[in-house]
């Protein structure tokens, strides 16, 4: 029979900060991103948010004591600290409507946040001219996208966007782009409507202001906003020759030293959920995967294989607070009937059929004041 209790979800806890930290570790790893493809790193995901959101537990539980750090948690979250009427108020329930709070308010500011941005992109703003729509839709034609798309060019925007969970909207700046340049960059921001990019950036989103407490969310986010553009890049130059890879990375540098050029004179922008062409994220590895990755399907199957065994495993115990039985005063018990047997090369101590002491040697015994009339 499953259950959740207090327990369960503290371990759930625990165990997903393992695999953030197994993601964090892959995501900044050359060596991984040269042989592997999204797809671990999907399962990694999935696979926390499994083990965060669904905390079970049964019969079959292996129990693991903590003795040490649980008992002084609990001990510190059931310390009073005022009353409201009859009801005292604990250290543990104020922590848990802070979290609350906090998690509410986060959700409300980015849901405002998006939809202001949104709305300021639909507003009197400046489509883009035929030209740059012909472009597009030729863009989209040759690579099979067949989703609404709306591009919107205009000088207020500081640089490359996309955003839009069933209609995409793609964001220019004014900027003179060749036809060459504008070919990549379309290609590249309609393979991340087309890879479901902002669902899984909404997702990642929601797990920030749940638990937006704990600091490896925040590299976890940023990881997955690096990896996303990655494979963005890879995905839409499987098919390009040698020089048309090099071209695309010239144009992706020199977006990223204009983007740069204005971000330093102050302008900003913090929109997780809205995709960048090439700000924020780390260009010499896009470069380095782009031209010198070799997927390896085994290296993949095997990565796979050892997530799933850890997933699994980790549902096989639950950490819970250990208490030591009191000290026992052995003395004590030298002044009331007691028995000695000597079994498997150790002296055991019983009263009754209780076994209250056990001595590898009859000195240490006899030191306490236990002697035996067996003639042990």
């Amino acid at each position: 029979m499953f259950s959740i209790t207090g327990y369960s979800l503290c371990t759930a806890l625990i165990v997903s900060n393992f695999f953030f930290i197994l993601f964090i570790f892959l995501a900044n790893s050359k060596k991984i991103l040269l042989q592997s493809s999204l797809i671990p790193f999907k399962v990694i995901g999935i696979l926390i948010l499994v083990r965060m959101f669904v905390p079970l537990e049964n019969g079959h539980t292996e129990v693991i004591p903590s003795y040490d750090v649980f008992p002084v948690i609990l001990n510190v979250l059931q310390l009073p600290l005022f009353d409201i009427g009859d009801y005292h108020v604990k250290l543990g329930i104020l922590l848990m409507l802070i979290w609350i709070t906090v998690s509410v308010i986060l959700l409300i500011h980015k849901f405002k946040s998006y939809r202001t941005f949104v709305i300021g992109c639909s507003g009197e703003t400046m489509r883009c001219d035929k030209k740059t729509a012909d472009i597009l839709e030729d863009v989209k034609a040759a690579n099979g996208y067949h989703f609404p798309t709306m591009l919107i060019v205009d000088k207020c925007f500081d640089s490359i966007m996309e955003f839009g969970f069933f209609k995409q909207t793609i964001l220019l700046p004014d900027v003179s782009y060749s036809e060459k340049e504008l070919r990549y960059i379309l290609h590249h921001e309609l393979e991340h409507f087309a890879n479901k990019t902002n669902w899984i950036k909404l997702l990642i989103t929601i797990i920030e202001v749940l638990f937006w407490w704990n600091p490896l969310v925040y590299v976890f986010r940023n990881a997955c906003s690096h990896l996303l553009e990655i494979y963005c890049d890879y995905s839409i130059s499987k098919e390009f020759k040698q020089w048309e890879k090099l071209e695309y990375l010239e144009c992706l540098l020199q977006e990223a030293k204009r983007e740069y050029s204005i971000r330093a004179q102050g302008a900003k922008r913090d929109v997780f959920y809205i995709n960048n062409f090439a700000f924020g994220s780390h260009l010499k590895q896009r470069f380095e995967v782009l031209l010198d990755r070799k997927r390896n399907y085994m290296f993949e199957i095997v990565l796979g294989i050892v997530m799933l065994i850890g997933f699994f495993y980790s549902y096989s115990f639950v950490i819970q607070p250990g208490y030591a039985p009191p000290a026992v005063n052995l003395s004590d018990f030298t002044q009331q009937e007691y028995d000695i047997r000597y079994q498997n090369g150790k002296y055991f101590v019983y009263v009754g059929d209780e076994v209250i002491a056990e001595f590898k040697t009859k000195e240490a015994m006899e030191d306490v004041g236990f002697v035996s009339t067996e003639g042990f």
